[in-house]
């Protein structure tokens, strides 16, 4: 029995990804003015109407040309946030403004989302990307280009062969669990789950359930992934 358990310990097979989009840029020194005798002079320019986005899509590229099957990006989130996190400006990425969107000149954020992410759920990837840039009086800042990640965590839980033949498909289970959020997989479930990440770092919490065939008696093991 002992030999046995060690063997579902060792072909217990997940894949996790964790790929979240970052960006940033350097504020320091940053002269937002360059003149001016009020704020209302305080105007700069921002230009993304030729902002090209792509994806990365698992391990394949999507181009922002939408194609059958692929993630939609005209329907994703363009944001833009002032230095106190106040959204300033908000639109679809399929209806990006072609003439430069006058803001005050100060630092910003830009976000790209697909959609709200949840707690955890199947076959639910969330993608985004942000980007920090300046505004400096009467000057234009250009975006030209933004990758949008998997910002959430995504597991799949697999078998090897062996322990598939000997296993009791209808006794055994993986919970899969980060804090409080968790989806159980069936023996059969061949679907990624999403994740929302809890922190800066976090941990998978894994429950195995199973029984031999022709057995009675359940086991249930436990482990972690950082």
């Amino acid at each position: 029995i002992k030999r046995d358990m060690k063997s579902v310990v060792k072909f217990m097979s997940m894949a996790l990804v964790l790929v979240l989009g970052l960006g940033a840029c350097n504020r320091d020194k940053a002269d937002y003015t360059t003149g001016g005798d009020s704020d209302k002079d305080n105007i700069g320019y921002l230009a993304i109407g030729g902002l090209n986005a792509t994806v990365m899509e698992d391990t394949e590229n999507i181009n922002s040309e939408t194609r059958a099957g692929s993630v939609d990006i005209n329907t994703f989130t363009v944001t833009i946030y002032d230095a106190a996190g106040a959204v300033v400006k908000e639109f679809l990425y399929g209806n990006m403004p072609a003439e430069p969107i006058a803001l005050p000149g100060g630092v910003y954020k830009l976000t790209l989302k697909s959609g709200d992410m949840s707690a955890a759920a199947w076959e639910s990837p969330v993608y985004s990307a942000e980007e920090e840039f300046v505004i400096t009086r009467l000057q234009t800042t250009t975006i030209s280009n933004i990758v949008c990640r998997l910002a959430n965590i995504k597991v799949t839980v697999a078998y090897s062969a062996d322990i598939i033949e000997s296993l009791d498909a209808n006794y055994t289970t993986m919970d899969v669990a980060i804090d409080s959020n968790s989806l159980t997989y069936a023996m059969s479930e061949t679907r990624a789950g999403y994740f929302k990440p809890v922190a800066a770092t976090n941990t998978l919490n894994l429950t195995l359930k199973c029984r031999y065939k022709g057995q009675d008696k359940d086991i249930v093991m436990t482990n972690t992934i950082p």
